[in-house]
């Protein structure tokens, strides 16, 4: 098969809104049921190993100002109390889609695909009729506070030093070689426009591209392929549903390996320089969302998500692993022990990711 989908194609979807109105009656003609099944019974089989890999991804993803300033604008994320209660409400939301009836007119999947699509198209309003004070919005000046951070400018230290070539934290790869444009896609422009055909794309990776890259990372040792295709088609689909065109659609060439490649390949020349040029706006927001998370699972912190975060892709992160307190490099260690240690054994799987 011809590898089809590049970041060039994503990008260039960047002044493109997402599609609004209701959620297509017409099932479109690459769609396979069987896939489709697959992909929901996979979720159902590793689902609180595909809930870390979604966690730890909007946890980096927040490094994104695409993501990062229309949260901190809408005043939804920024405690601890709302930025778990929203995370939890968006997991109930998929977790919904995986379950149900995605093309059931009455069906509650069906009934909260489409909620979730009219949200988006509502934000998606009020975020570009307001563009110039979300390209501005900071953490001081939404809410009067100005953040501190403890660990980013040693993370920077490390990643740098593991990534030859990088001149400048504000350097975007994939906009400057591939796109030609003057600025960074991660940075605002006079063709500004918030969530995006390519925003909604990345959404996508966020949901499946760690797991997708490094399944064992996240305790799934032994996946069989037609379970990662049917994954991956299955956010094909959502993708669909949600508003995304096909032409920007990050799964679209629905199956394991390409999908997998291009998921490397947007950590590599995306993830990596928004990580390089975060504030401490982003040290804030993610901590407000690690310390959510904490309620339910004591010893979760900003260190241990970063370090677990940096070990699936393999960083090497002496500098920052010197400043990690003792409960933050505790917790890593149980983490990695269970997910990459016990969850080979099926005899403990059942028994071990409740006590996590």
């Amino acid at each position: 098969m011809t590898k089809s989908q590049t970041l060039e194609n994503i990008v260039q979807g960047k002044d493109k809104p997402v599609e609004e109105g209701d959620v297509p009656d017409e099932i479109p003609e690459w769609f396979d049921i069987e896939r489709f099944e697959d992909g929901k019974k996979f979720v159902q089989k590793y689902l609180f190993c595909i809930a870390l890999s979604q966690f730890l991804s909007l946890f980096a993803g927040l490094s994104f100002n695409r993501l990062l300033k229309p949260l901190i604008y809408s005043k939804n994320s920024e405690t601890p109390k709302k930025a778990l209660k929203r995370y939890a409400l968006t997991s109930i939301h998929v977790n919904s889609w995986c379950i149900g009836n995605v093309f059931e007119n009455n069906n509650p999947a069906r009934k909260s695909i489409q909620y979730v699509r009219s949200m988006h198209s509502k934000y998606a309003k009020l975020f570009n009729k307001d563009s110039e004070k979300v390209d501005n919005a900071t953490v001081y000046s939404i809410y009067g506070v100005k953040p501190s951070s403890k660990y980013l400018d040693t993370m920077k230290e490390d990643i740098v030093d593991k990534s030859t070539g990088i001149r400048s934290p504000q350097y975007c790869k994939v906009c400057s070689s591939m796109c030609g444009l003057s600025v960074p896609f991660d940075s605002p422009d006079e063709n500004n426009c918030y969530l995006s055909q390519t925003d909604m794309s990345f959404t996508q990776f966020g949901f499946m591209g760690l797991l997708v890259m490094y399944p064992e990372k996240f305790g799934i040792h032994y996946p069989v392929k037609r379970e990662l295709d049917g994954f991956i088609h299955m956010w094909k689909v959502f993708g669909y549903m949600l508003g995304i065109k096909d032409e920007y659609n990050f799964c679209l060439d629905d199956n394991y390996e390409d999908v997998r490649q291009l998921s490397f390949e947007t950590f590599e020349h995306c993830l990596k320089y928004t990580i390089l040029g975060s504030t401490e706006d982003y040290e804030f927001m993610a901590s407000a969302l690690v310390e959510g998370m904490a309620r339910s699972r004591p010893g979760l912190t900003f260190q241990s998500c970063s370090l677990y975060l940096f070990d699936i892709v393999n960083w090497d992160m002496p500098r920052f692993s010197n400043i990690i307190d003792n409960r933050g490099l505790t917790y890593f260690k149980r983490m990695k022990f269970v997910f990459q240690t016990l969850l080979q054994y099926r005899a403990c799987q059942c028994s071990v990711i409740n006590n996590v």
